[in-house]
């Protein structure tokens, strides 16, 4: 399963663009901020698609690295695409052709690569767990959608292991932003800190939300969207949060 999957034409538009910008693309001069769901073959794409292809295009291309949570001013930001069913598909024919068997049919298989969030590792996790239970007796298509049920709630887990270990009132912070419909606002409002120390049974001075919420920034859980703007960085964590709070 070492063979990448390769996404060359999306490679090129944006190549075009970035070398040649055309009036609409003038804060590409800036740079460019590709933005999506984590774990979703961004970083892939960017070191086995883009860079070649704007080398091939005569464009010298240098590393930088910045800080999380934070873009270049002017830069220009574009989504980036999740994998979708041809992936999965090349996925299957992969395994096909390495004599898996038996696999499930590709309607489960892009079920289960959804409800994982279109992640190429969880997917991949999922189906070596599959092969390893061929002697449970299930159909594959049976088995699959379980694991990928699993995998997502373990997933989620682990991000909000973090928001515990920060403490009390990050738990309370992370509930307000991870219960909002779009980004939350108003997470440092004297109101905010009312609904915080009700829900840890103590007064929460607003003073004490800031250093918190650079905490969960910095863990990678929360994320700025905005001036006074925040969501939840793992939508895994924020679906299985919901579901569990009720």
């Amino acid at each position: 399963m070492a063979e990448v999957f390769r996404g060359p034409q999306l490679a090129a538009e944006l190549a075009a663009r970035l070398l040649h910008p055309g009036v609409l693309d003038e804060g590409l001069r800036s740079g460019l901020v590709i933005s999506g769901l984590r774990r979703t073959g961004k970083t892939t794409f960017l070191r086995t698609d883009l860079v070649p292809e704007l080398e091939a295009q005569g464009a010298v291309v240098s590393e930088l690295t910045a800080r999380r949570n934070q873009a270049f001013a002017d830069a220009t930001s574009l989504p980036y695409p999740v994998l979708d069913q041809p992936y999965v598909r090349h996925v299957l024919q992969r395994l096909r052709d390495e004599g898996m068997e038996p696999l499930p049919s590709e309607e489960a298989a892009w079920t289960s690569f959804q409800a994982l969030g279109h992640r190429p590792e969880e997917f991949l996790r999922a189906l070596g767990q599959l092969r390893a239970s061929a002697s449970s007796g299930l159909a594959p298509d049976q088995l699959l959608p379980v694991i990928a049920a699993t995998l997502r709630g373990s997933a989620a887990d682990l991000e909000l292991l973090k928001v515990e270990q920060i403490g009390g009132l990050a738990t309370a912070i992370f509930d307000r932003v991870a219960r909002s419909d779009g980004p939350a606002r108003g997470i440092f409002s004297a109101e905010a800190a009312a609904a915080y120390g009700e829900a840890i049974g103590r007064e929460v001075r607003v003073e004490e939300i800031q250093p918190v919420v650079n905490e969960l920034l910095g863990a990678n859980v929360l994320m700025r969207l905005g001036h006074g703007l925040y969501g939840v960085s793992d939508p895994f964590a924020q679906e299985i949060w919901r579901e569990r709070q009720g």
